[in-house]
């Protein structure tokens, strides 16, 4: 099972940080995360698709655990004491964007569910009229009202327009299809659907740019944290050094786990160098 890495500062958002063990990457100047981290038994780094991306996950963590152990330890050295408190306001931005981004996506999903029952509702109101305009022009053939059916997997421009322009054809006829059993308010309905759908669809819009742009944001302060940490780590080396306890600590915190890349796999063997042999 995937260990889970928590970003767990006392009184701020946690981030859940579900990874695959694998060799801590090394930062470029100090020779720091060059750690290693032995994988599990059967245990393969996640892949992405996720709603944050995984290095960003781990920075955050990182961010979090070195957050703590500052807090447990202050530096009264000045330059210390003030990259603290940097780390600090960087990790409740942090926080603040996650719970952003997690909003964003979350809200995209609904908005998905509630434009695709939308759209069913118009259609089923579109096969009924359908079928009543079918019985129109049977019986007056000279004054036949018809349009087609939206595919049920065209895309929202195409939906909308084939729905309008069936919408319109019925409203310059709604007298005759109402004498054909079509309630007075279908057509009604059918627009409201219109402006319903359209509406969930700027929704869905808005709601994705607030996710990128979090996303985006986020990426960039888990950048700034690890500059941070990156200082700090040259300073509580030294500040550490005389303490195996908090020295231990300390690397254990600012180390950040990355999950190893898988080994790639051995090419098929090739058919025709095999019956030639």
């Amino acid at each position: 099972m995937a260990r889970h890495l928590y970003y767990t500062v006392p009184g701020r958002a946690v981030v859940e940080a579900p990874v695959g063990a694998g060799t801590v990457a090394p930062s470029t100047g100090s020779g720091m995360f060059t750690e290693q981290v032995k994988p599990r038994g059967g245990e393969k780094p996640k892949g992405s698709g996720r709603v944050m991306k995984t290095q960003t996950r781990l920075k955050l963590d990182t961010g979090g655990a070195v957050e703590e152990l500052c807090r447990l330890h202050p530096d009264d050295n000045p330059a210390g004491k003030a990259l603290a408190e940097r780390l600090f306001v960087l990790n409740d931005r942090a926080g603040i964007l996650a719970q952003q981004q997690r909003a964003g996506t979350l809200e995209v999903k609904a908005i998905v569910v509630e434009k695709a029952n939308i759209r069913r509702a118009i259609r089923l109101d579109l096969e009924a009229l359908h079928r009543i305009t079918d019985a129109a022009s049977i019986a007056e053939p000279e004054v036949a009202v018809r349009f087609a059916l939206p595919g049920k997997s065209v895309n929202h421009q195409a939906f909308l327009a084939t729905t309008r322009a069936a919408l319109a054809q019925a409203q310059a006829s709604k007298a005759l299809l109402v004498g054909y059993g079509m309630p007075e308010n279908l057509l009604d309905g059918i627009a409201e659907g219109i402006v319903q759908y359209e509406r969930a669809m700027t929704g869905k819009a808005n709601a994705r740019g607030v996710h990128v742009g979090a996303s985006a944001d986020l990426d960039e302060v888990a950048d700034d944290i690890m500059e941070v940490v990156r200082h700090l780590d040259a300073i509580n080396s030294v500040r550490f050094r005389d303490n195996a306890e908090l020295l231990a600590a300390w690397k254990s915190a600012r180390n950040v786990p990355w999950p190893s890349a898988r080994e790639p796999e051995p090419p098929p063997p090739n058919p025709d160098v095999n019956s030639a042999a």
